[in-house]
């Protein structure tokens, strides 16, 4: 039986580069598409008795997800490279999410592929301006999403002279300043593309 609790699917890190897939539901809940599910957080509430000398009552709180009575579907989108997109089934996270959701809420999910393999944050942050992924990112329920992090390899390169590079050609006094002017970099493209995502499909609602 597959875990239910699975905001992690898949994870892949080496010294040159590591991916994180992240998933934010609900995120078509103002569609107004009678067929679109949508997952609103809900709180059930279980008490429970036990007696030994005296009474005792507890109260259990819990959340859980659940789906409208009519929804038919789950739309997913994922963006990334091939951390989710692997070819291999086995290894695939957008195929074993998606099979996870089907499994977990009993409707088919609609797979909306926008991976590109070789893709790297100013790639992806580029890509959330086409009419085609704004268009699934309006009726998206879940979004998955890998951070690609295929060019942190070449300032890792530089500072620990991979291949006859000089790592004093990273430069700074302690020849690590590409990488650290590559962290700045990376950081603040990884919350513009928080911050477009959000900006279509606000995870609160």
């Amino acid at each position: 039986m597959r875990p239910t609790n699975h905001p992690i699917l898949y994870r892949r890190a080496t010294v040159l580069m590591a991916g994180l897939v992240l998933a934010l539901v609900a995120c078509s809940s103002d569609s107004a598409e009678p067929t679109r599910a949508s997952l609103p957080a809900v709180t059930s509430t279980t008490t429970t008795a036990a007696t030994t000398t005296t009474a005792v009552t507890t109260t259990t709180t819990t959340s859980t997800t659940v789906l409208d009575s009519d929804a038919e579907s789950l739309v997913l989108v994922a963006f990334g490279d091939s951390v989710l997109s692997y070819p291999s089934p086995s290894l695939q996270a957008m195929g074993a999410y998606a099979e996870m959701l089907e499994e977990e809420f009993g409707v088919p999910v609609d797979v909306r592929d926008n991976t590109v393999f070789g893709s790297s944050p100013a790639h992806l942050l580029n890509a959330l301006d086409s009419e085609r992924i704004l268009a699934d990112l309006a009726e998206a329920d879940v979004i998955l999403l890998e951070i690609p992090q295929h060019d942190t390899a070449e300032p890792f390169m530089t500072v620990t002279g991979h291949e006859g590079r000089n790592p004093a050609d990273c430069g700074g006094d302690d020849h690590h300043q590409c990488l650290r002017d590559y962290v700045a970099e990376n950081k603040a493209t990884v919350e513009a593309i928080f911050s477009a995502l959000t900006g279509v499909c606000d995870p609160s609602e």
